[in-house]
């Protein structure tokens, strides 16, 4: 049985969107490179707030 990888990415806030879109596609391609089976999981929102979805996901 091969284990599933999770990438994490998040931003503190809506405006950098277009960060966390960048954060995912450097995590894609590594995981991709590496030849895992993985699943990205992204959240916005402050780093202190251990409630948000993706985290508790």
């Amino acid at each position: 049985m091969q284990k599933k990888g999770i990438g994490y990415c998040r931003v503190p806030s809506k405006k950098q969107k277009d960060d966390l879109e960048r954060q995912v596609e450097a995590v894609r391609t590594y995981m991709m490179a590496k030849g895992y089976s993985f699943e990205i999981i992204e959240d916005i929102g402050s780093g202190m707030n251990y409630s948000k979805q993706g985290l508790k996901k």
